[in-house]
């Protein structure tokens, strides 16, 4: 796909209503780019252009979405009022983002402008409020791997002689944390409309994800499925694999 890069500073300065508070949600998501320069300057001259638009004490409220991958590669528990802890990343993505949320606070705290960051996990789409011009890639790889089950059921999932299974890759003791984008709007919106709430950072994710079996398992019964394993790529059998089994 294309990014259309807009400055939108010029909106904001000529608008005729007053500006109370600003959502900033603009970014590129992919994990990898080619071009990084286009890259940073989404990330960063973007917001930055719509800060040095507004005036010292004009009582402007700044919202900014990150992500709760800052966290980077780390073990343990990441908490809301953690930055740079030294950890490493699994992508410029992470690293991006991260340095976005300590150029924008940076910016707001020399400007007087109050700011909020946001750190939702994995957003998806709401099948309670489907939207047709929303695409995120775990939504299409749910979907597909729905159709995959359809068609494993319709065809080799009939061989009862075989007692097939279909096995997904995967660690059944993760998690995959994701939240339905409804869920991220909603807690933004209620954050920045609740006065009493201080600036600060806020991490907008599934406090108890379920894990990877779990979800295979709910899975397996809505679709009245049997033979579904989950298995991590790399593990490797001591033995060959029968033909059975490869099938």
């Amino acid at each position: 796909y294309e990014i259309s890069v807009r400055d939108w500073s010029s909106d904001v300065c000529s608008s005729d209503h007053e500006v109370g508070q600003i959502f900033h949600c603009g970014g590129d998501t992919r994990f990898f780019p080619k071009d990084r320069a286009a890259y940073r300057a989404v990330h960063l001259d973007g917001p930055l252009n719509v800060l040095q638009t507004i005036d010292h004490g004009q009582g402007v409220r700044f919202h900014h979405v990150s992500t709760a991958y800052v966290a980077g590669r780390r073990n343990g528990t990441a908490f809301e009022d953690e930055s740079a802890v030294g950890q490493s990343f699994r992508n410029p993505y992470e690293r991006i983002k991260l340095e976005t949320e300590r150029t924008i606070r940076s910016a707001c705290e020399s400007r007087g402008i109050g700011l909020s960051i946001f750190r939702p996990s994995i957003v998806i789409a709401d099948p309670r409020a489907p939207n047709a011009d929303w695409a995120d890639p775990i939504s299409i790889r749910f979907a597909g791997f729905a159709r995959l089950c359809g068609l494993y059921k319709r065809t080799i999932g009939r061989l009862r002689m075989l007692r097939p299974s279909l096995r997904i890759r995967g660690c059944g003791t993760s998690a995959l944390n994701v939240v339905p984008v409804t869920y991220v709007v909603e807690s933004m919106l209620a954050i920045a409309g609740n006065g009493g709430t201080s600036p600060g950072t806020f991490h907008l994710v599934d406090p108890t994800p379920p894990r990877n079996q779990e979800l295979l398992d709910r899975i397996t019964e809505i679709l009245r499925l049997s033979g579904l394993q989950p298995f991590e790529h790399r593990q490797r059998s001591d033995r060959r694999a029968s033909c059975r089994e490869r099938v």
